[in-house]
C-alpha cells in the first residue's frame, strides 16, 4: 500500500483533542476512536472492523501487549497494529503532538511495510521495534524458557582462584 493512502485509527486511550491538534497542523491521516466506534467498544469487536475498513491501529493501550494470545489475535485479524511507549501518557498534550509529528513520518513509513497481523512499538526516541508475543501457558508448560539468564553469583567450580 502506498504511504500517502495510509489511514491511522487512534483507539480511545488518545485524546480528541490530541487528534484534532494534530489534524489542524497539517496531518490528516489519522482519525479518532469516537465517530468510528463507541466509548467501551472491546478490542475484539473493532480491531478486526478498523482493519476491514483499511485502518492501521495506533495506540496507548499497554494492557493489550501483556494480554495472552494477543499475537494471534492480530494475525487472525490480519490487523496492523502500532504501539506507542507508555512516555507518551505522561507528556503534556502539546508535547504529546510534538512528540507524534516529530516521529509522525517514522511510524508511517514502518506502518506502509507492515505485514497483515504485524505489530510494531514505537520508542522514546522514535525507534521502532517489532513486538514479541509473549509466550502462552502451553509454551511455558512445554518448557519454553520463560525468564531471562540472570549473572552467576558464584565462579564456576572449573575456575577456582579466578574471580578471588
Amino acid at each position: 500500500m502506498e504511504q500517502s493512502g495510509l489511514k491511522f485509527l487512534a483507539d480511545e486511550c488518545f485524546s480528541p483533542v490530541l487528534i484534532r491538534i494534530l489534524k489542524h497542523l497539517g496531518e490528516k491521516s489519522i482519525q479518532p476512536f469516537k465517530p468510528n466506534f463507541e466509548h467501551g467498544t472491546p478490542d475484539e469487536v473493532w480491531i478486526p472492523q478498523a482493519t476491514e475498513r483499511g485502518y492501521i491501529c495506533i495506540t496507548l493501550d499497554r494492557r493489550m501487549l501483556g494480554a495472552e494470545n494477543i499475537a494471534v489475535f492480530f494475525a487472525q485479524a490480519k490487523a496492523r497494529v502500532v504501539f506507542i511507549g507508555s512516555h507518551l501518557a505522561n507528556m503534556r498534550r502539546w508535547d504529546q503532538a510534538l512528540w507524534l509529528l516529530k516521529y509522525w513520518h517514522r511510524i508511517k513509513e514502518r506502518a506502509g511495510t507492515m505485514r497483515a497481523g504485524e505489530l510494531v512499538k514505537v520508542l522514546r526516541y522514535g525507534r521502532i521495534v517489532p513486538v514479541a508475543p509473549k509466550p502462552t501457558k502451553s509454551d511455558k508448560a512445554a518448557g519454553g524458557r520463560t525468564r531471562r539468564m540472570t549473572r552467576r553469583r558464584h565462579p564456576p567450580a572449573e575456575l577456582p582462584g579466578l574471580f578471588d
